[in-house]
């Protein structure tokens, strides 16, 4: 029986979202936390993530928020209002454009990791907020990031299916980008499951996703991870992220239930546990 990660994305979007993520990390009912480190990110209780049996990993910010670099530094990326590009499409729109603005991203990535290392977690993975990372130029400007922590997996999702969708989409730029460069051993990638309905996981589409994906060559080949987005979002949150299309609460309470397992168990995946503390 294939384990499954269930990794819990976006901590420190909002105290809300925290309090979801640790509750469930606290029960045990997720293996992994991706914890965003950008200027104004909810950090307050982080700490609290290094006592529980579960993976931390950074989750790289290129898109809506402050960055950790100045200004000048990020001259062609940021909005007027100073944050960065309001969407993956946007940042993607400008590096066509100019290309050698993914050095800029690279310098805002050393930031955010040197920030993740003060707070005393684990880099146990690197991935990043709607799965930038993911896009080629960005990719091939990471490659010394790579390089560097190389006891650290990395999400990415080579050698998927195709499909019209946004998971078919994140395979296809994760097979070009492999194509270009830097190729990362097996035992460094963790596949990314439930793109197509990030914020929207239920029941039925999770079983969904695993079923398709014990279906493809890649079961068994590669360690896989169902993304999630749990949290107790507040007005403010839901205000500043409505575009999204969120349902934070509806994924805490299905990562609850304690026959979410059971859910796993019949569709033959068995929950992976965090790595112990």
């Amino acid at each position: 029986m294939p384990c499954l990660r269930i990794t819990a994305d976006d901590y420190g979007l909002c105290s809300g979202v925290n309090a979801g993520i640790e509750e469930l990390a606290a029960q045990g009912a997720i293996s992994a936390v991706s914890v965003m480190v950008h200027d104004g990110a909810a950090l307050e209780t982080a700490h609290r993530l290094g006592h529980l049996a579960v993976r931390t990993g950074l989750h790289l910010v290129f898109v809506e928020e402050r960055p950790l670099s100045a200004p000048f530094e990020l001259v062609g990326l940021l909005t007027p209002s100073g944050t960065l590009p309001r969407s993956y499409r946007d940042l993607f729109a400008r590096l066509v454009l100019r290309p050698s603005l993914a050095v800029a991203l690279a310098r805002e990535a050393r930031r955010q990791i040197e920030r993740f290392g003060t707070l005393g977690l684990r880099l146990d993975f690197i991935n990043s907020h709607q799965h930038t990372h993911m896009f080629p130029p960005v990719w091939h400007a990471l490659r010394d990031l790579w390089s560097a922590w190389p006891a650290s997996q990395v999400r990415l999702a080579a050698g998927g299916w195709a499909s019209l969708s946004a998971q078919g989409a994140l395979h296809l730029a994760s097979d070009l980008s492999v194509l270009r460069g830097p190729r990362l051993p097996a035992h460094r990638q963790v596949f990314p499951l439930g793109i197509s309905h990030a914020g929207a996981l239920t029941t039925a589409r999770v079983a969904a996703v695993l079923r398709r994906f014990r279906a493809s060559a890649l079961a068994g080949r590669v360690d896989a991870e169902l993304v999630t987005h749990p949290g107790m979002s507040d007005d403010r949150t839901r205000q500043a992220y409505r575009h999204w299309r969120y349902h934070w609460e509806e994924e805490l309470n299905m990562l609850r239930q304690p026959t979410f397992d059971e859910t796993l168990a019949h569709l033959g995946f068995s929950r992976e546990f965090g790595r112990p503390r």
